[in-house]
């Protein structure tokens, strides 16, 4: 006698809802470039007097707030580029000073990243 089954196994609903899972970290890293190529220029001309960038210079004048919905976002956003390499890490210039990013190699690695 055969049963008949009127639910989806378990393993199926598993596998699906990884692929959606890895579809929305697509988008994201596609909104992530979409917004350092949209605010790039405006970032090189309005610290083209300085050596060095601050993480609030770089999460406000990238706008990397405007990727997700929440407050944070944008810390979120820069800690990923570090993260994946696309960025350096920041460095302290002086002894228990901030720490802050080089402005041509983060320059150079962003133009890199978006192709730009």
């Amino acid at each position: 006698m055969v049963r008949t089954v009127d639910y989806i196994p378990t393993y199926r609903r598993r596998s699906k809802a990884k692929s959606t899972q890895t579809r929305s970290k697509k988008i994201y890293v596609k909104d992530i470039k979409a917004a350092v190529r949209r605010n790039l220029a405006r970032l090189e001309h309005d610290t083209m007097s300085t050596s060095t960038l601050s993480r609030d210079q770089l999460i406000n004048l990238l706008e990397l707030d405007s990727v997700a919905a929440y407050r944070t976002a944008g810390d979120h956003v820069l800690q990923k580029l570090i993260h994946d390499g696309v960025i350096l890490p920041p460095k302290r210039r002086f002894e228990g000073g901030p720490k802050v990013f080089d402005r041509d190699d983060t320059l150079l690695a962003l133009h890199l990243y978006v192709g730009a």
